[in-house]
């Protein structure tokens, strides 16, 4: 991913594929939310990203995402899962 031209898109709002996965911190799974998610910051250490409508804040390195579509599509190489409070990415792997 170019961070740089992912930078200038810094602060527009942005809707996550596959859309993350939401767990109750008893486990219980949640029905999914498309929520869109704020581009706090876009460097090659880390993108940056903040779900206002939850509170959350997400972290992830560029090769986590594979690219972005208009209007508004982070498409990525992972699944997010939030799980109560935390948020955690899980990458997507293939099989031989």
């Amino acid at each position: 991913m170019n961070t740089e031209q992912l930078a200038k898109r810094k602060s527009l709002p942005h809707r996550l594929r596959p859309i993350p996965l939401r767990f109750a911190q008893d486990g219980r799974q949640l029905p999914p939310r498309d929520d869109q998610w704020t581009l706090e910051d876009a460097k090659r250490k880390g993108i940056v990203l903040n779900n206002s409508s939850t509170g959350h804040n997400l972290t992830i390195g560029p090769d986590n995402v594979q690219e972005f579509r208009t209007p508004d599509f982070l498409m990525l190489k992972c699944q997010v899962i939030i799980h109560g409070p935390k948020v955690l990415i899980e990458p997507f792997t293939t099989r031989p």
